[in-house]
């Protein structure tokens, strides 16, 4: 008997532990890829590759979750708002200019495992 699908998840996270550890939590009812940049996650799409919920950490090194959003508006703009921020609170202007201009859902670190499946679960039921 084949039960109802998994929901996909892509977890785009440069710090390998918070990647793991998140994915470790999601794997039991999700189907996890993780990818440590904006321009992996964007290969992903490109080739084809489709995700309920998209969990980006707002601070990455060389492309943020605003130049991953702004792209996917372009490429593939329904899973532009499957996009969950997850954030230990923005550091730059531009980061915060981002957080108040896109009504995307946010997960504050530190954040429960709670906290976490809620996210994932709403954004996913859309």
């Amino acid at each position: 008997m084949v039960g109802p699908p998994r929901p996909r998840v892509l977890l785009v996270d440069d710090e390998p532990l918070v990647a793991k550890a998140m994915a470790r939590l999601l794997a039991p009812d999700h189907d996890v890829t993780i990818v440590a940049s904006v321009d992996a996650a964007l290969e992903h799409v490109r080739a084809g590759s489709s995700y309920e919920v998209i969990l980006c950490d707002l601070a990455m090194p060389r492309r943020s979750s605003a130049d991953l959003y702004e792209e996917l508006c372009v490429c593939a703009p329904e899973l532009a708002e499957r996009m969950v921020v997850v954030t230990g609170g923005p550091t730059t202007g531009a980061a915060r200019a981002f957080i108040e201009r896109v009504a995307l859902p946010r997960l504050d670190k530190p954040f429960t495992p709670e906290q976490l499946f809620e996210a994932v679960a709403r954004v996913a039921a859309r």
